[in-house]
């Protein structure tokens, strides 16, 4: 009789350390700006820190991040095995919950671009009739700071006649103290690289590695330029501010 319960006892115990293993949040990298992330450490020097998400590999300045909470070798290698199980499931199978429990960005403001371009209508009389005719508009989502990158969603929308195109790099801002800063990738946030034709949409991220505040947006493109105070949400293009 205590032999069997001794066995219960054990095959108990087992199965809560699967449990505990299958539940381990891995690896947890804070950031001096942004979310928590669930990664593995794969190695460190004194300037970076190279580690692996659901996403697949990342690197990072350390003078970004603020601490690291280390699991067991065990625990990580379990995580590694997991996501890579993951990858491997047909497209229609719904990812574990455990990825969709990371923090996602809130919108902290959105501002709405329209760029128009003024056209002479002829009609009966020799001076014609000022028009203004849409070109393209733009939906940008201030998600604050995420992971060490001040980002942006945006939404283009073309009305143009010819195929254009708009990508992250078209974009850079300058902070209050008017210093530039260039776009830059963030790792789990699509770049904006979209080309669009007549009444069409595309959507892309664009990321700033700075946490000054930011007075202007720049954008030029094949498809807009234009100026966006961030501060009062006008914008101004060559024909005038709006």
């Amino acid at each position: 009789m205590r032999t069997g319960r001794i066995g219960l006892v054990c095959c108990f115990v087992t199965v809560c350390g699967l449990l505990v293993t299958s539940r381990a949040r891995g690896d947890l990298i804070k950031f001096k700006q942004g979310p928590k992330r669930k990664c593995v450490i794969m190695e460190e020097t004194e300037g970076w820190v190279s580690f692996r998400t659901s996403m697949g590999l990342a690197k990072m300045p350390r003078a970004r991040i603020e601490s690291i909470e280390r699991e067991s070798e065990e625990v990580n290698k379990e995580l590694l095995n997991q996501w890579k199980r993951d990858k491997s499931r047909p497209p229609e199978v719904k990812p574990e919950p455990e990825e969709s429990e990371e923090e996602k960005p809130e919108v902290r403001r959105t501002y709405s671009v329209e760029i128009r371009k003024r056209r002479i209508a002829l009609g009966g009389t020799s001076s014609g009739v000022s028009q203004a005719q849409p070109i393209a508009s733009f939906t940008i989502e201030d998600l604050g700071m995420v992971e060490g990158i001040r980002l942006f969603h945006v939404q283009a929308t073309s009305y143009m006649s010819s195929m254009r195109t708009i990508k992250a790099r078209d974009f850079y801002v300058l902070s209050t103290n008017e210093m530039r800063v260039d776009p830059e990738a963030l790792e789990g946030y699509p770049d904006l690289d979209v080309r669009l034709g007549t009444n069409q949409a595309g959507k892309g991220h664009v990321g700033f590695p700075t946490n000054a505040p930011l007075k202007t947006m720049i954008v030029r493109s094949e498809l807009a330029d234009f100026e966006l105070d961030l501060e009062t949400g006008d914008f101004a293009t060559k024909h005038g501010f709006f």
